[in-house]
């Protein structure tokens, strides 16, 4: 091959790449309590996303790109909620009354009997 035929190919190649390579995400559904979502995946990392309100979080299991933060003591008092245990499942809900985003909860749980005894 002459220098002019390889120059054609690559250039070619380059421009189809250019024009018809998929984006750098692939773009989805998912359902996330009864809701489907936009979803998106990062095509070479995995890294998988779900839009919600304008803004895309991680999807759960996964690692958070972003440097996180504690919650100030003085945030945590606005965070509130009631859980219980029945039948062997635990739930319950979580008001967030902070201005800040949680996207990670660690919950500690002690079981008691009546008479305030932990077992």
């Amino acid at each position: 091959m002459n220098t002019k035929t390889t120059a054609i190919i690559c250039g070619t190649l380059i421009l189809v790449g250019i024009l018809f390579w998929p984006t750098l995400y692939r773009y989805d559904n998912t359902t996330l309590h009864g809701n489907t979502l936009p979803m998106r995946s990062h095509r070479l990392t995995g890294f998988t996303e779900y839009l919600l309100m304008g803004k895309w979080y991680p999807q759960e299991g996964q690692k958070i790109r972003k440097n996180t933060k504690l919650l100030p003591s003085q945030e945590q008092n606005k965070v509130t909620g009631n859980a219980s245990l029945a039948y062997g499942s635990f739930a319950g809900k979580i008001y967030n009354g902070s201005n800040w985003i949680i996207t990670e909860m660690v919950i500690r749980v002690v079981a008691k009997e009546g008479e305030g005894v932990v077992r």
